[in-house]
């Protein structure tokens, strides 16, 4: 199980990762985010920056004080729709570990939950709301109903922790 400490990005790799996953819109004028998790370009607010700058990227405080921050560190590219962010397709072995560290069976009330890696927390999931949770770059050559079923079975052998 991964402890739950997030690794934060160096400055110079902050940058790197706001320049290959944000974008401006020259029509609007407006800050757009790659979501890393649903591989699709979202408008980004001062009041949902914290739903898409992972916290390894945009670090803790307020979310104005981030927005500014991200704002002003901000790719200045123009947005593409044919250009993507980071899409990285995981291996069979890559998901493995990443189940092995990222998902757990809670038992008071039970529920499964994942490490959500936009919001550096445990989420609860189901098969309903995988897909806004679990990384595409995870279940995107297997597809999410095989991904959630990899989920269940493996987490269901394991039993489930008290919390």
């Amino acid at each position: 199980m991964r402890d739950d400490a997030v690794r934060m990005l160096s400055g110079p790799n902050q940058r790197e990762w706001l320049a290959r996953n944000t974008r401006y819109d020259p029509e609007t004028g407006r800050l757009l985010v790659w979501n890393i998790i649903t591989w699709k370009w979202c408008l980004a607010t001062s009041e949902n920056i914290l739903e898409l700058c992972p916290l390894s990227v945009r670090g803790f405080g307020d979310p104005d004080d981030i927005w500014t921050d991200v704002r002003s560190k901000a790719s200045r590219q123009s947005y593409d729709p044919q250009q993507r962010g980071d899409t990285p397709d995981y291996s069979e072995a890559e998901r493995s570990a990443w189940l092995r560290e990222s998902r757990r069976r809670k038992c008071l009330p039970e529920r499964i939950e994942i490490f959500n890696v936009i919001q550096g927390r445990w989420i609860a999931v189901t098969q309903e709301n995988l897909a806004e949770h679990y990384a595409r770059g995870y279940w995107d050559l297997i597809g999410l109903g095989n991904a959630w079923e990899e989920i269940d079975a493996e987490i269901s052998r394991k039993g489930c922790t008290s919390g």
